[in-house]
């Protein structure tokens, strides 16, 4: 199993805490934030382009 470092996690939840901000919109606020937020552990978990399209 793959480990995420400290530095992509601390950039995640920076990403989502201000991304959380966004919009005023229940919806919109988790929507926006959390796929912002998830993009540096995705890139980190699956460092290839055709890893990160798999479904």
């Amino acid at each position: 199993m793959k480990k995420i470092s400290k530095k992509t996690l601390n950039s995640s939840f920076w990403r989502w805490w201000y991304g959380n901000l966004t919009c005023f919109s229940h919806e919109h606020m988790q929507t926006f934030g959390y796929m912002w937020a998830m993009i540096p552990i995705l890139k980190e978990l699956y460092p290839t382009h055709e890893e990160q399209s798999k479904k």
